[in-house]
C-alpha cells in the first residue's frame, strides 16, 4: 500500500515545487534600469499611433509599447498587461519612480487589469492611448485616478534617480493652435471640449467652444462681441466656424499633418497720417499644416519644443472675389513645467504682407490655461494688438 501512494505523492510534491519556483521568478526585479536610455527610447517612439497587438513604430498597444521599451533595456516582459502585473515588486503610490509600471482597470472592476504604462515623471506616465497613440498623461487625471490598480517595479535604477526632472514631464495642457496659426493638435484630453475667452485692446471679446470627435476631427465656432469692454456701443459680429481633420500624428521623424477650414477674420488697425482705420482680413480659409517635435537635449528648464508650418488659401472681397495664398510658420517651446512660449510668422507672401505674433501660455491647472499675446508686431503700418485669453476643458 505504501508503494502505491508513493508515486502520486512524488508527483504532487513536484507540482508544489514548480508552483513555488514560478512564484519566485515573478518576485523581485528583473534587471537594472538605465533611466537616460529609457527616456531616449520613449522619445523616439513618442507620437506613434495605437494599434491593437502592435509592437512597432507603425503602431503599439499598451503592453506592446511597454514591452518594446524594456526590451531595449535587455528586459523581457510578458506580453499582456495582466501578466506584467504578476512580475516585479509592488510599489506604493507615493513611492513611484521613473521606470515603474502602473496598471489600470479600464474594462470594469470584474475584468481586472487591462492597461499598463510607464512612470516618466512626478504624477505622470507614458503609454499607448487607444485614441491618441503614445503620449504622456497625468496620474491625477480623474479618469486614470479612478481606474488605478497598482504599480510594479521590474527594474532597479543603475543609480539613484536625479532630483531634477524634465520640464515636459509635468506640462498638462495642450491647445489646438499657437497665437493665431493652426497646428495638428486637437482639443486636450480624452473626449473633451475646450472653451476660450479672449479680449483685445479694442474691447472685443471672443467666445470660442471646440469639440473633438474620435481624436481625429475637431469642430468649433467663435462668437465675437464687439466693444463689449470699454466705450462704444456693443454689437455681435457674424459668428465664424472652423473644422480640422488630423491625418496623422508624428511617427519618428515623420511630422504629423492636418487639413482644415477657418472662416474667422482678423480686425487690423492701420496707421496713417490722416488717422487710424480698421479693416477686416480673412484669417485662414482652407489650410494645411504640418507639426514636428524639435530634437535637442532637454532639462528641468527647457522642455519639449514643436515646429509648425503650413499654407492657407482664403478669399476676400475687393474688385470682385480675390484669392489669397499665403504661408505660415511657428514654434512653441515649453519652459519649466507650466509655461510655454509661442512665436509665429503669418500671412507670408500674402495680401497685406506678413505679420509676426508672440505669446506666453501659463497652465494654471491641468484643465485651464491663461495666455497673453501681442499680435501684428511686424507688419505694413499695422498697429499691434494685445490679447488676453483664458481656456479650459470640460468633459462631455
Amino acid at each position: 500500500m505504501r508503494e502505491s501512494f508513493s508515486i502520486p505523492l512524488i508527483i504532487l510534491f513536484g507540482f508544489l515545487l514548480l508552483a513555488c519556483a514560478t512564484e519566485t521568478c515573478a518576485a523581485g526585479t528583473l534587471g537594472q534600469l538605465d533611466e537616460q536610455r529609457l527616456r531616449q527610447t520613449v522619445d523616439s517612439l513618442y507620437g506613434s499611433p495605437y494599434r491593437y497587438g502592435g509592437r512597432s513604430r507603425e503602431g503599439f498597444d499598451c503592453s506592446g509599447f511597454v514591452g518594446t521599451v524594456f526590451q531595449d533595456q535587455g528586459i523581457e516582459l510578458p506580453r499582456s498587461s495582466r501578466e506584467m502585473y504578476r512580475v516585479g515588486d509592488p510599489v506604493k503610490r507615493n513611492q513611484l519612480a521613473v521606470g515603474d509600471l502602473v496598471f489600470f482597470r479600464t474594462r470594469g472592476r470584474r475584468r481586472g487589469v487591462s492597461h499598463v504604462g510607464i512612470v516618466n515623471g512626478p504624477d505622470s506616465f507614458v503609454h499607448a492611448n487607444t485614441r491618441r497613440g503614445v503620449i504622456t498623461e497625468r496620474l491625477t487625471d480623474p479618469y486614470w485616478k479612478a481606474r488605478y490598480v497598482g504599480a510594479r517595479r521590474v527594474a532597479t535604477p543603475v543609480s539613484p534617480p536625479p532630483a531634477q526632472e524634465l520640464a515636459e514631464d509635468s506640462y498638462p495642457f495642450n491647445t489646438s493652435s499657437l497665437v493665431n496659426i493652426p497646428t495638428i493638435a486637437l482639443c486636450p484630453g480624452k473626449g473633451l471640449s475646450a472653451l476660450s475667452f479672449a479680449t483685445g485692446l479694442r474691447g472685443n471679446v471672443a467666445i470660442s467652444p471646440e469639440f473633438t470627435f474620435m481624436n481625429r476631427l475637431q469642430a468649433g465656432a467663435s462668437v465675437r462681441l464687439r466693444r463689449a469692454v470699454g466705450t462704444g456701443t456693443p454689437s455681435i459680429a457674424v459668428p465664424s466656424i472652423r473644422a480640422k481633420l488630423r491625418i496623422n500624428e508624428q511617427v519618428g521623424q515623420i511630422p504629423g499633418f492636418a487639413i482644415g477650414f477657418d472662416s474667422g477674420k482678423d480686425e487690423l488697425t492701420y496707421s496713417a497720417a490722416s488717422g487710424d482705420s480698421v479693416a477686416s482680413s480673412p484669417r485662414r480659409g482652407l489650410f494645411a499644416v504640418g507639426s514636428g517635435t524639435l530634437v535637442y537635449p532637454r532639462s528641468f528648464f527647457l522642455g519639449r519644443g514643436t515646429g509648425h508650418a503650413g499654407a492657407s488659401l482664403s478669399s476676400f472681397a475687393g474688385n470682385g472675389i480675390k484669392r489669397n495664398l499665403s504661408f505660415f510658420m511657428g514654434v512653441d517651446q515649453q519652459l519649466l513645467q507650466r509655461m510655454t512660449l509661442l512665436g509665429e510668422i503669418d500671412n507670408i507672401m500674402g495680401v497685406g504682407g506678413w505679420r509676426a505674433n508672440v505669446g506666453a501660455r501659463f497652465s494654471i491647472t491641468d484643465d485651464a490655461v491663461l495666455e497673453y499675446a501681442v499680435l501684428h508686431m511686424a507688419g505694413d503700418n499695422i498697429r499691434p494688438d494685445k490679447v488676453l485669453k483664458f481656456s479650459f476643458s470640460v468633459p462631455y
